[in-house]
């Protein structure tokens, strides 16, 4: 049997129909009825593939997260060739909620940007500045230019140290990595991102490594691994003999003084943690907005 094809009238006439049902819902941020508008039509046998797009997105909403779902849904999309599905495969290969094996990070972008889906320039060009980022990097945690890589880079990275992912969290944009035998007495690794809500990108904005109390010389090791990488201390002094290098990159170095939970090593790049803080004061604000106009659609 032949593929169904709509006339042109009655194509646009559904596509209006899908955007009164579902993208209209998606605007007023009245996402419970979107879940079902948007989800009614992924049998269509024209929009099915804009439906799950639209489900994938809803899925990346704070308030109702489920980065399964929304990869499973972009997926889906992919298969039908809908053209908005290929950013949010991207957003979701740099994030790392997929792995990268079997898709084209590049080939999707060229194909979003060729549909003239706007994110896909933006993307494109902030894979060229990482690679500029690469080239410039004074900041070099583990050797490599953590603070230039996508959030999947920055996992890839890690476990090619032999320190693997051991907890994510999405809503806040940190993970936590097992430290392998690459640290000596180090317990754990915290990574924290920067999300700005304009590109949805996971910038890295501080990377921590938390060292064992009981091993009070280590932090003199460290200490002296610093300054023959980075020269003597720089920063302005910190608190209880806190050293610091602050670095032409925009990253500050922190090697805390010794305390009863242990030592801490962190590289925070300085203006990223700033805008990070804001963007999640942000996004909690409006998921209680959404909250409380969630229930007032229902009085």
């Amino acid at each position: 049997m032949a593929p169904v094809v709509a006339a042109p009238r009655a194509a646009r006439s559904e596509a209006l129909q899908f955007d009164h049902d579902c993208l209209r819902l998606m605007r007023e941020r009245l996402f419970r009825q979107a879940f079902r508008a948007c989800g009614a039509y992924r049998a269509h046998p024209t929009l099915a593939g804009r439906a799950h797009t639209a489900l994938s997105a809803l899925y990346t909403d704070p308030g109702h997260l489920d980065t399964e779902a929304s990869v499973r849904h972009a997926l889906q999309a992919l298969a039908m060739d809908e053209p908005r599905a290929r950013i949010l495969m991207a957003a979701h290969l740099m994030a790392g909620h997929l792995p990268p094996q079997g898709h084209d990070l590049i080939g999707l972008l060229k194909a979003a940007e060729a549909s003239r889906i706007p994110t896909a320039t933006a993307y494109l060009q902030a894979l060229r500045d990482s690679d500029q980022c690469r080239r410039d990097a004074k900041a070099l945690p583990l050797g490599q230019p953590l603070f230039c890589l996508s959030r999947a880079e920055v996992h890839q990275a890690l476990a090619q140290q032999g320190m693997p992912l051991r907890r994510r969290d999405d809503l806040h944009w940190q993970d936590e990595f097992a430290p392998g035998d690459v640290l000596a007495h180090a317990e754990s690794v915290h990574a924290q991102f920067d999300v700005d809500p304009r590109d949805s990108i996971h910038r890295l904005a501080r990377l921590s490594y938390a060292f064992d109390s009981a091993q009070p010389e280590r932090r003199a090791q460290l200490a002296a691994s610093l300054v023959r990488r980075y020269g003597p201390p720089n920063g302005a002094p910190g608190a209880q003999g806190e050293s610091t290098w602050a670095l032409p990159d925009g990253v500050v170095v922190r090697l805390q003084a010794p305390r009863p939970e242990g030592v801490w090593l962190i590289y925070e790049h300085g203006p990223r943690g700033e805008s990070r803080a804001q963007h999640l004061q942000s996004q909690q604000a409006q998921m209680e907005l959404d909250r409380v106009k969630a229930d007032a659609s229902l009085l």
